[in-house]
Formats: structure tokens, sequence, C-alpha cells
């Protein structure tokens, strides 16, 4: 939407992100309350996410608006496919993981 109105891709971008700190942090407070969080999943996640996102962030500073845009509207189509599809393919299920992960 913030694309859609006009709004610099790098600055929507920062907008989105910085409009999650706030839900990440409620999000993560209650899931620590009700011990639902796997510190070794966290421990192995952490550092690969935070490069990523990072990165990421690099990337899309570094182009300039035109090229920019078609590039987070990819992105973003491609999200929002990908959800959509695990939603119709569980059919509302929670999806069951099996066995250990490896590392």
């Amino acid at each position: 939407m913030l694309l859609a109105v006009g709004i610099a891709p790098a600055a929507a971008s920062a907008a989105v992100h910085l409009s999650e700190v706030g839900t990440t942090l409620v999000s993560g407070a209650a899931h620590w309350r009700f011990g639902n969080i796997d510190w070794r999943i966290v421990s192995i996640m952490a550092l690969p996410g935070g490069i990523g996102g990072f990165v990421g962030a690099i990337f899309l500073t570094s182009l300039d608006a035109a090229t920019a845009k078609p590039v987070v509207a990819f992105i973003l189509l491609f999200l929002g496919a990908y959800v959509l599809w695990r939603f119709l393919r569980l059919g509302g299920r929670r999806p069951q993981f099996r066995g250990r992960l490896s590392g």
C-alpha cells in the first residue's frame, strides 16, 4: 500500500520494519510468558536472520527507486502467494513437524 501511494521503497521498508518492532516485542513477550519458545531454535535462527535482514536493507538502499519498486513488489507478491499456498494446502490445520533439526 505504501508503494502504491508513491512512497519510496526504502521509506516504505523502514516504516514497515519500525512498526514491526512493537508488535514483535509484544508477541515475543507473550510467547516467553507462556513458555512457547524453543531457545535452541532461536539460537540457530538469530544470527542468520539478523545477517539476512541487514544485507537485505543494505541491498534495498543501494537501489534507485525505479529499480527497487518492482523488486519489492515481486518479493511481497511471492511472500503473499507462499502464505496463501500454505494456508490452502494445510486446510486450516497447523503444520506438523517431524524429526529433529540437524545442527
